[in-house]
This record gives C-alpha cells, structure tokens and sequence, in this order.
C-alpha cells in the first residue's frame, strides 16, 4: 500500500489507510510523461543591434526579425513529442524579448507567419555590470496539448561574446515500457522505464519496530507488529532463600499439624 504521487503530493495519516492505493506494478503498462519543466541556459551577445518593436518576433509579422533562436523538443500530456521555437531579440541596451512558438504553426519555408500568435512572451533584464539575469526567471510556456512549462532561465548572461548555448534540458518523456522498480530509504517507489527514465510513482509509509523478525505475517507481504503475551503469576521470579524458596517453606510449615509432636 502507498500514496499515489502521480497525482499530486501525497497528504499522510498516521493512524489509518485513507488516502492510501494498493501498488500493482503487474498494471502498469506503457506510460507517458508530460514536460513540466526545463533549463535553458546560453549566452546573448551584449554587442547585438536592437531589432524595432514593429518588427519582434512577438508580432508574428512576415518580416519579424531576431537576435538569435533555438528550439527545444517537450512532450505532450500524450507523450507526443512538441517542438517548440525560441526566439531571442535585443530590445534596448541590457533588455531582450524572449518569444516561443509552437513549431508545427510555422510557415510552409519554416519560420514567420506561424498560423498562431506566440504561446509565451517575456523580457529579460540583465545587469549591466555583471552580464547576469536580474529579472525574467522562469519563462513560462504552455505546451499545446500538454501541461504548462517553467524554464528556468536563471543562467543566462550578456556578455560581448558570441551567442552560445550551454544548457538545454526539459523533462518529462515519450510513451515507453516499464522495466523495474526502485525503493529508496525514504519510501518512495520509482518506476524505472525503457529509455532510462525514473518517476516516483508511490510514497509507502515507513515505521520503527522493537522485533521486525517476530512480526505476524497477515496476507500477502503484509506483517503486523506481535503484542508480547501477558506474563501469569507462575512466570514471575521466585526468591531463594538458604536454598529453598519462601513459598515452598510456607508450604512445609502449613503441613505441620497443630497436634504433632516432635522427636
């Protein structure tokens, strides 16, 4: 029995099953993973001419122009694999547009006038000392057909160098077959899949118990803690004294009768 983690964070009760799902490894087939996040990292060069706001890709004009682009693949809520365009325009001095677009919109001869407007737009601010990211961290992209995605874009920079990319990673993954499983020291149990991937799909409660190894077996691999028998009077220690207990010489004086006599 576990808390199924694939629909959320799992909400624990200490002294009862509720909430609780058997683990059936044997039921799970295929299965797909929608992308909810990702990492793109790259350097914009701070040298860059400024492309003129009539003419950002966020307009979606035939004659939108940009600094530099790049597309990064995400996965659907049916594991179909989404392209998505990512465009990057200097705006003003220590300022770009970012622009991402769904791939499969895009012109016959590829890129402007996509079918659709941009699915996200948002401006980075970058510091003019350092060439760091001060602002626009996540950029969030809603994946057609899938989940919302948080790309973090913390690690991006401007400096008076080439556009270079570093980092670009998004999670989730196509529909692939089930392969082992995993338990880790804190309960969770993963799905381990063909491709490699690894999901925590169940949260098993944990618990300390004085013997584990006299545990009574309930059905299954289910095991209930065993309660120590209660102890009758017979069981309890008897005080020796000069070689007889006190409860066997009670026992010989009460023997004596009032009307023997002693030799």
């Amino acid at each position: 029995m576990g808390y199924d983690t694939r629909v959320g964070t799992a909400t624990t009760v200490a002294n009862a099953l509720t909430g609780m799902d058997k683990v059936n490894v044997g039921a799970t087939g295929q299965e797909a993973v929608a992308t909810t996040a990702g990492v793109f990292t790259a350097n914009l060069p701070a040298t860059a001419t400024i492309v003129p706001s009539a003419d950002l890709p966020s307009t979606n004009a035939a004659s939108a122009a940009y600094t530099d682009k790049t597309s990064l693949v995400a996965y659907d809520n049916l594991g179909g694999a989404r392209t998505i365009d990512i465009y990057m325009s200097k705006t003003a001095d220590n300022t770009w547009e970012v622009a991402a677009y769904d791939h499969a919109g895009a012109a016959a001869a590829g890129g402007f006038p996509y079918a659709s407007g941009p699915i996200a737009t948002q401006s980075l601010s970058f510091d003019p000392t350092s060439g760091k990211l001060s602002s626009g961290s996540p950029f969030t992209v809603a994946i057609p057909g899938g989940k919302s995605m948080a790309l973090d874009l913390s690690g991006m920079t401007q400096l008076s160098a080439s556009y270079a990319i570093s980092a670009a990673t998004t999670n989730g993954n196509a529909p692939n077959s089930l392969t082992g499983v995993s338990i880790g020291t804190d309960g969770v149990l993963s799905f381990q899949f063909s491709d490699g991937a690894s999901i925590a799909a169940y949260k098993i409660p944990l618990a300390n118990v004085p013997s584990p190894d006299n545990m009574t077996s309930v059905t299954g691999t289910a095991f209930q803690v065993t309660r120590p028998p209660a102890r009758s009077p017979s069981d309890r220690p008897v005080r020796r004294v000069s070689g007889r207990s006190r409860h066997h010489r009670s026992k010989a004086r009460r023997s004596i009768s009032p009307h023997s006599s002693r030799t």
